[in-house]
């Protein structure tokens, strides 16, 4: 169309100079012939009518080429459109040719391998015998499920990565993906209700991050404060040098030794992404403990962090102050707790905290679908182990499961549960399994999430005029006159451009975690009013301290238990990190590859190397 364009563009430029050099010339023979003026206007009408006539020849020629050119245009696109239509069919076809195929083979194999009595594969016939466990393995496929929370979902990520894409992955999970990692709406708008931060050197939660293509959720400054009820004993200012100052006149250095403690634990755990890297498993908790920080990570599991703290020099009034507040927060359970689990809770007490814009949620649900997991909605009662002869590989018939609408059941080669097993919590029985199934010790601890929109009452703080109170983060030590945890300001998931922190005196949306459900008397003492309440009952932690050993991971031949690893800590990171575990430890044991796991002398290399 554009070339068209100046075609038009020149013959009429060409034509006014013919039109100029005929005039020119005219005037020249006029002058010497003497010839009159009317002749020369009469050849001008002459020459611009031809030219009028052209250029209409000329427009109906580009109406008539775009006319072709468009036509053109849609026969190409049918062209396209049906080409790819064959192509689609035709790989249709093929796949169905191939599927045909396999089928057939497959039930060869089967027939071949059935047809196989124990007797002949006995030592004399060792060739009969490789040829048989060849064809095993090429009819076995590997089935593998799990639960759908952070834990489950990084399973199937990371069985994926290792397995290969021959594997077919099955999810199980009765509720929502994403488990303890949920939101709930106000207002429009999405406020985490389950897990919430996430701590910079959480190295596989980055990798998520960055693998599915999430964002990093802005964060907005943040004041924190220490009430025991009746007044604040520690409060956060705008200035750095004169908290730290406020920090030493209180309780001494004791802040420093607790920073060097946490930081030396942070750095001996950062060994398993070490380890991981390179490939090697753990088979049970306490073998993972062990790589990473020797008898001393072992012992924190045993003995709690107020002691240990205190043999570090800590002062009580510290412990009781500032230890007490951030596990009250974080797991709703006083200092008594174990000292690794209360290490990782100080960890996330630091300021190098992140979210995910969106939702935590979204790493699950990405996971899930980057490892093509097939999700199936079901609640899971019974796992049982099919009886099999001593060469074929042991096969679980792991869910007897129900649905909405029916009761179903599947065979599998591994399985991995990733959801607690405590009495009171998944209900599922084991049949079968000789030796049985031992029951898991321990119970959960119940933590209530009250996302509350309304008025704090910031006089039951101390403050009565609320333009005056500076903080979005109340922490609490252990108090009988106290009802809740913490209460803390929160921001939805997705922040716009325009976004603002609320005032003191304005509405905003207050989460608070309590041990029980807040009565209507607790919310009037907390909030001056309020337009709604949501709840959320969590089992969210361990108790810590209800059982004094941790859970095995290895349940029965290829059957793994991904929630032992909370016993030792609970977090988005320490699930991440039993999920690479267990992954690794099935590939192992599914290739009998015994050198991967619990290598003693690789560990002491990896230490010296750090």
């Amino acid at each position: 169309m554009i070339e068209l364009y100046f075609l038009y563009q020149n013959a009429v430029l060409w034509g006014s100079q013919c039109l100029f050099s005929s005039a020119a010339h005219q005037r020249s023979a006029g002058d010497e012939n003497n010839v009159d003026d009317s002749e020369d206007e009469s050849g001008k009408t002459v020459t611009v009518r031809m030219l009028e006539m052209r250029a209409s020849k000329l427009e109906e020629q580009v109406q008539d080429l775009t006319a072709r050119y468009k036509k053109a245009l849609a026969d190409s696109d049918t062209v396209r459109r049906r080409t790819q239509k064959f192509v689609e069919d035709a790989k249709i076809f093929g796949i169905q040719s191939f599927c045909k195929d396999l089928v057939e083979v497959a039930d060869m194999l089967a027939k071949s391998t059935d047809s196989v009595s124990e007797e002949e594969l006995g030592d004399q016939n060792p060739t009969l015998k490789n040829l048989y466990d060849g064809l095993l393995l090429i009819q076995e496929q590997l089935h593998t499920v799990i639960g759908a929370g952070i834990g489950g979902t990084a399973t199937a990520h990371f069985l994926r990565q290792h397995f290969g894409q021959d594997v077919e992955i099955h999810v199980y999970e009765k509720g929502k993906v994403g488990g303890r990692l949920a939101t709930v709406t106000v207002n429009n708008q999405e406020y985490e209700s389950g897990g919430s931060v996430i701590h910079s050197l959480n190295l596989h939660m980055q990798d998520f991050v960055k693998l599915l293509g999430l964002k990093y959720r802005k964060n907005f400054p943040r004041k924190t404060a220490v009430f025991n009820g009746e007044h604040f004993l520690l409060e956060e200012t705008d200035w750095y040098l004169l908290d730290l100052f406020r920090l030493w006149w209180r309780y001494g250095i004791s802040f420093i030794r607790l920073q060097m403690w946490v930081e030396e634990i942070m750095e001996k755990f950062m060994r398993i992404y070490k380890y991981q890297a390179h490939g090697y498993a753990f088979s049970t908790v306490d073998e993972l403990l062990h790589s990473l920080g020797g008898s001393l990570f072992i012992n924190m599991t045993r003995n709690s962090v107020s002691e240990s703290l205190l043999e570090l020099g800590v002062s009580q009034r510290f412990i009781d102050e500032v230890i007490a507040a951030v596990t009250r927060v974080n797991y709703g359970q006083s200092v008594s707790i174990p000292a690794f689990v209360g290490a990782v809770s100080l960890a996330g007490a630091q300021a190098n905290l992140w979210a995910v814009e969106g939702g935590n949620k979204l790493v699950c649900s990405g996971l899930l679908k980057e490892a093509k997991a097939n999700l199936i909605h079901a609640q899971v009662t019974s796992v049982s182990l099919v009886s099999v002869t001593p060469q074929k590989r042991g096969k679980v018939l792991p869910w007897s499961y129900t649905t909405e609408k029916e009761k179903g059941s599947a065979m599998y080669d591994i399985v991995i549960i990733a959801t607690p097993l405590q009495e009171g919590m998944a209900n599922i029985t084991f049949e079968n399994f000789e030796p049985p199934i031992p029951e898991v010790p321990g119970a959960y601890h119940h933590t209530v999430v009250s996302i509350v929109h309304g008025y704090l009452n910031c006089s039951y703080f101390g403050y009565p005029d609320p333009k005056l109170f500076p903080f979005t983060s109340i922490l609490t030590t252990e108090a009988p006159a106290l009802f809740f945890d913490s209460v803390g300001n929160v921001s939805p998931v997705n922040i716009s451009k325009g976004f603002k922190k609320k005032q003191p005196q304005e509405a905003a949306i207050w989460k608070v975690f309590s041990p029980q459900p807040l009565e209507r008397k607790d919310l009037k003492t907390l909030f001056k009013s309020y337009y709604s309440v949501q709840v959320t009952d969590w089992q969210a932690y361990p108790q810590y301290g209800s059982t004094k050993h941790l859970p095995s991971i290895v349940l029965h031949d290829n059957m793994y238990y991904l929630n032992s690893i909370e016993w030792a800590a609970s977090a988005m990171e320490m699930s991440s990190v039993a999920a690479k575990n267990i992954a690794l430890l099935a590939y192992h044991r599914w290739n009998r590859e015994l050198e991967m796991i619990d290598q003693k002398e690789f560990i002491h290399k990896i230490k010296t190397e750090l």
